[in-house]
């Protein structure tokens, strides 16, 4: 393999060029700014195919261009006062965009071939519930600890469009989630005086236990069951 640098007198690389066990030349470069952060940098791989990454002035991703058989593909990226991304376009022209309140939380997502979907929050930031790209209305429930205590499971169901069954968390009272319910049945979760999770007990009967080294490390998983089969 051979491998060449290109460097100017500042030190900073302009690029690589190296030859593969196969032959094929492998070719890379680096454009900076006046301060010295690179904001273009582009790849060439062993069967001519080009990639190259643009930033804007505030070093964030702007525009991934790539190149193949005399195809020119480019991905663009637009971004809030916040630094958030709004929208990406992708080289076909369909394009996701995103919405924000003024706390920057996202409030919708925007597929042009998907559809959209959207978010609403409760005083804490808690994520409570939305609309689902199927039009359907979720609800997220949480304790007065903000713990999550029921969620929707939202299920896409080949050739049935969506549905969604909700899933429910109780805890103990050190915050150690207790049991988790959902369409299965309930998951019990059980702990060493140590707060370690000691044993899972699935619906079906199957349950995991953890031991543990004195200094608090995993030191086994065993599984077993509960019941005769």
């Amino acid at each position: 393999m051979i491998c060449s640098s290109y460097v100017r007198a500042t030190g900073r690389s302009t690029g690589t060029t190296r030859t593969d066990d196969k032959g094929n030349i492998i070719k890379s470069t680096n454009q900076y700014e006046v301060g010295g952060d690179p904001f273009a940098m582009s790849s060439t791989d062993g069967k001519g195919a080009t990639t190259g990454f643009t930033n804007d002035g505030l070093h964030r991703l702007q525009n991934v261009t790539q190149s193949a058989g005399g195809t020119l593909m480019n991905t663009k990226y637009s971004y809030n006062k916040l630094g958030a991304m709004t929208e990406k376009v992708f080289p076909d022209l369909t394009k996701i965009a995103y919405g924000y309140d003024e706390l920057g939380r996202r409030l919708s997502k925007t597929d042009s071939v998907l559809g959209k979907e959207s978010y609403t929050y409760d005083n804490n930031s808690n994520i409570t519930g939305g609309t689902t790209r199927g039009g359907i209305s979720v609800v997220n429930q949480y304790d007065e600890q903000n713990r999550l205590t029921e969620e929707p499971q939202i299920a896409y169901p080949l050739g049935h469009g969506e549905f969604w069954f909700p899933r429910q968390a109780t805890y103990y009272k050190n915050g150690l989630r207790k049991s988790m319910t959902d369409e299965t049945g309930t998951t019990q979760y059980f702990y060493t005086l140590d707060n370690n999770l000691e044993r899972m007990v699935y619906p079906d009967g199957k349950q995991i236990s953890y031991t543990y080294y004195k200094n608090g490390l995993p030191r086994n998983r065993n599984r077993t069951s509960l019941r005769a089969w």
